[in-house]
């Protein structure tokens, strides 16, 4: 369920786990969907949650970390 994986991986990225969060991501990308636009929103949820990392490296003084967000997917 896309509901499901996106409250999953948002829980691990609020609790600094982001490892875990891109894994429920990825793991939530081999689902067979019923339709595309289930699949575009697992997609959208995950870069959003690369974005919000990279805002949070770059504001740390971070530029490394934010480009790395950046380049993962």
């Amino acid at each position: 369920d896309v509901c499901s994986s996106d409250l999953f991986a948002k829980f691990y990225e609020s609790h600094d786990d982001l490892e875990n969060a891109r894994i429920i991501f990825e793991k939530a990308t081999l689902v067979n969907f019923r339709a595309v636009d289930d699949l575009a929103s697992v997609f959208c949820s995950w870069g959003e949650m690369e974005l919000r990392q990279a805002e949070v490296a770059t504001e740390e003084g971070d530029p490394d970390g934010a480009a790395e967000a950046y380049q993962r997917r």
